[in-house]
């Protein structure tokens, strides 16, 4: 035991110092700053980092304050559990809930936890080679592949996929339990498993189809198994499902109400290539240009050429306890999971090269598997068990040596192998420009106006409101931004407030019962605060200020233009057609429980067709949605036709309102209302329009259908 003690210390001792030293400058700014492989990156990597150091703190304050609401996240008011909008991350929480509850940043959760995942899998994969019967040398060796790897170079800005550190040791007490069917090596094959799955939904998808292929091939190949070890294995299996299934049911619900899902072309475009994988071998000079000459540059192939030797030993070779059962056992498994990160249609090269079927969709009964936009997250289970078939190979290789001169010559070949496939080129420093001035606002409304729901401004960009996101860390209210995996009201709200302070966003903001503003200067085009020191705005009263960010009062909104006398239309005797779905006769059946649904096609128009026995002078169209959010159509045309044949527009192409108002007042009876110019016709479309280069990229994003529980038609009262 105490053995066992002194082995792992040591190995958290070397993995540590070895981290510091492979990831400086990251511990130099473990509290301001994020650093990437590039001098320069998008600003979609900026504002994914935010999001990820957001996610764990808002989970650490939710578990310290409403554990049971922890999905009702504080982003994208009014809606509900909006942290199902993308990763929950419960799993790395719980591991750095004691720095999120000491620290005042977001950004050192995410730095702390991208450190603990390189130490942790060196380790986590070092035992795991230790469990399979190798040399502690040979370990240190298989650990360091693993984690200092450049497989995990790419997921920097993306710390919920680089922590990947509970792998190993899944896999570490799987082994044990299959060898002794002992129950605390089944406990923690159950906590590490579940922690895993916690800390990313895609690692809960694709690494445990690993590990279900790894328990799968050593059944099918009868390798060998304590007496009980297998029924063991599924009770706990089972266990960890049970745990992990209440963190699904956020997801599954705003998937049927937003209509979410991925498109067939998201999925080919992020999926894997061979030369990810190959590309050492393929293209030797690129890779040894990537790996120590450009700088910036991303490695061309995860699998160096020392990696690559030591895996062949293993298959030639073989271990000298367990010969080649368990290099053969992890060569299949990653052989197998990586043709899955390939795809649908596997490739080698980028583009649109000709590939062959992959498959990846034979899964696709499993629920929520659609749901998987990025294929390509497989790989790391897989680059993984490479790691682990490298390992092996350095066993067999140093098991061959007999004098202690040639296994000191051995362990230093291995030292260079490992620094020459880790190596790395230079990390660059991004310091997030939040100013004090903008921390002290929201420390002012965490002492002045806790619970009440905020608008920060401008909206701007996903790096900015990222951003916000962050910046709300400090009071936890209820803000209306929001970066995340889908926007549900992205470009309609960007439109309405970069009018700000006109009398339609105040409407809304009066309607939302939305209480605060908080406006950033020096991010606008146009100061407002520093108008108002000047001239008072009608309906806001400026309540803090400093460094050129103002926070607003909201009073009231100016009251809204009086609306003509009308009365419903009756839909009696009308036809109602859709230019393709389901019958569209649901839509007037004058049941809401029923639903007429139509699937996007991006390059073409959609439309629902009303033909009525006569004509009226139609006024406003209202699309009631029942709960389903997903279905108002996010921009729209209306369309006329004195004929039913020739059809003409009655309005221009309009971002649509989306039912924001309804999701406070009624959720189980959402609309959307579309003004139109009074005409009186008797055939009526209202048009999806197909994606133009113009269209914004949030209008066709995991949305995959449209649809109308019932239409209603209204005209002027005394027609």
């Amino acid at each position: 035991m105490r053995r066992r003690w002194v082995t792992v210390t040591s190995l958290l001792g070397a993995f540590t110092v070895a981290t510091l030293a492979y990831t400086w400058p990251i511990p130099a700014y473990l509290d301001s700053a994020y650093v990437y492989t590039r001098p320069s990156v998008m600003p979609i990597n900026h504002a994914d980092s935010y999001l990820t150091s957001w996610m764990l703190a808002w989970g650490g304050h939710a578990l310290r304050t409403a554990p049971f609401r922890v999905f009702d996240a504080n982003i994208l008011y009014p809606i509900h559990d909006s942290l199902a909008f993308s990763e929950h991350m419960l799993g790395a929480v719980v591991q750095i809930l004691p720095v999120d509850t000491i620290g005042r940043s977001p950004v050192v959760d995410h730095n702390v936890l991208l450190l603990l995942s390189y130490v942790l899998t060196g380790v986590g994969s070092a035992l795991l080679l230790l469990e399979l019967g190798t040399s502690m040398t040979a370990a240190v060796v298989g650990g360091a592949l693993a984690t200092f790897g450049p497989w995990r170079l790419g997921y920097l800005d993306h710390v919920h996929l680089i922590a990947t550190h509970w792998m190993p040791f899944t896999w570490f007490f799987l082994h044990r339990l299959l060898r002794t069917a002992r129950w605390g090596a089944g406990v923690g094959f159950a906590v590490s498993l579940t922690l895993q799955s916690l800390t990313s939904v895609y690692h809960a998808y694709y690494f445990g189809v690993a590990v279900g292929v790894l328990l799968v091939l050593h059944v099918a190949w009868r390798l060998p198994a304590a007496r009980g070890a297998y029924v063991r294995t599924t009770l706990f299996g089972g266990l960890v499902a049970l745990v992990l299934a209440p963190t699904f049911v956020p997801y599954l619900v705003l998937k049927e109400r937003f209509g979410l899902g991925r498109s067939a072309w998201e999925v080919f475009w992020f999926s894997a290539l061979g030369e990810h994988f190959l590309g050492a071998f393929i293209y030797p000079l690129r890779w040894l240009q990537s790996r120590f000459m450009i700088e910036g540059a991303g490695p061309n192939g995860a699998i160096g050429w020392g990696t690559g030797f030591l895996c062949i030993g293993a298959l030639v070779l073989g271990g000298p306890r367990n010969g080649r059962r368990p290099a053969t056992l992890y060569l299949t498994l990653a052989l197998i999971i990586a043709l899955l990160s390939l795809g649908p249609t596997m490739r080698l090269y980028p583009g649109l090269a000709p590939g062959i079927p992959g498959p990846y969709p034979l899964l696709s009964f499993i629920p929520g598997w659609d749901a998987l936009r990025c294929p390509a997250r497989a790989s790391m289970s897989s680059f993984l068990a490479v790691a682990i078939l490298a390992g092996l190979g350095a066993d067999a290789v140093l098991a061959r040596l007999r004098s202690r001169h040639a296994r000191a010559v051995a362990a230093a070949l291995l030292a260079l192998i490992v620094l020459v496939d880790c190596w790395r080129t230079q990390f660059y420093v991004w310091v997030p420009p939040l100013t004090s001035g903008q921390w002290a606002a929201h420390d002012w409304v965490a002492a002045h106006a806790p619970g009440v729901p905020i608008l920060e401004l401008p909206l701007g960009s996903p790096e900015w409101q990222g951003a916000y996101m962050v910046l709300s860390s400090r009071d936890w209210n209820p803000l209306v931004n929001g970066h995340s995996g889908f926007d549900p009201a992205g470009p309609y709200l960007r439109g309405v407030f970069s009018r700000f302070p006109d009398a339609d966003s105040l409407r809304l903001l009066a309607d939302l019962k939305v209480g605060l503003v908080i406006v950033h200067d020096d991010l606008r085009p146009g100061p407002i605060c520093l108008r108002l020191e000047f001239r008072p705005m009608p309906y806001l009263s400026e309540t803090w200020s400093g460094q050129k960010t103002c926070i607003l009062r909201v009073l009231g909104a100016p009251p809204a233009p009086p609306t003509p006398p009308e009365q419903l239309v009756a839909l009696a005797g009308a036809r109602l057609t859709g230019s393709a779905g389901d019958s569209a006769a649901a839509a007037a059946d004058g049941d809401l429980a029923t639903h007429w649904v139509q699937d996007i096609v991006p390059t073409a128009d959609g439309w629902l067709q009303i033909d009525l026995p006569e004509p009226h002078p139609v006024r406003r169209i209202r699309l009631r949605l029942g709960p389903h959010y997903g279905d108002y159509p996010r921009h729209y045309r209306v369309d006329a036709s004195t004929d039913g044949v020739q059809w003409a527009p009655l309005t221009p192409v309009r971002i649509a309102e989306p039912p924001l108002r309804g999701l406070l007042h009624d959720p189980g009876d959402l609309s959307v209302d579309l003004e139109i110019p009074v005409t009186s016709t008797a055939h009526l479309r209202v048009v999806r329009p197909a994606r133009t280069k113009d269209s914004p990229v949030d209008l066709f994003s995991n949305w995959l259908h449209w649809g109308v529980h019932e239409v209603e038609l209204y005209e002027a009262a005394d027609s």
